[in-house]
This record gives C-alpha cells, sequence and structure tokens, in this order.
C-alpha cells in the first residue's frame, strides 16, 4: 500500500482496497487538494466506498451533489 496522509489519517477508510484503487483514490484526492480542496472524512469515505462500488452511477452523482453542495458548518 502507498504512503499518504489521508491512509494515516483515516486508515479504516481504505481497508479492503486494492493497491490499484488505493492509488486512483489517494490521486483523486491530492490533485483536487491541489486546487484549494480541503477534504474531510465524509468525503473520503465516499470515494473510498464509490471505489468498491458501493454505488450505483446514480446514487454517486447524487452523493457527491450532496456533499458538494452542504454547507461547511455541517460536514
Amino acid at each position: 500500500m502507498i504512503d499518504s496522509r489521508w491512509i494515516r489519517r483515516w486508515p479504516e477508510l481504505f481497508a479492503d482496497l486494492t493497491d490499484t484503487q488505493v492509488r486512483a483514490v489517494v490521486q483523486a484526492i491530492d490533485n483536487n487538494v491541489l486546487e484549494g480542496w480541503d477534504p474531510q472524512r465524509e468525503d473520503i469515505e465516499f470515494l473510498t466506498r464509490d471505489a468498491r462500488g458501493e454505488f450505483t452511477d446514480d446514487e454517486a452523482i447524487a452523493e457527491a451533489v450532496a456533499l458538494a453542495t452542504r454547507p461547511r458548518g455541517t460536514r
């Protein structure tokens, strides 16, 4: 498994992901952090669950929209 501050912070969220899935999730997080994103645990949980295939496409879109439009204070 790769070394990442996200994995160190929330290792339980990355459990049962393949190395390829972990790399994809971490890369997605890191790329967006460079653009100014401040991911919260809920965001990382969504990405790891999506990587596991726990959502249909429609569910993933709805959850992403909900996360993106939720006021910062409730995160």
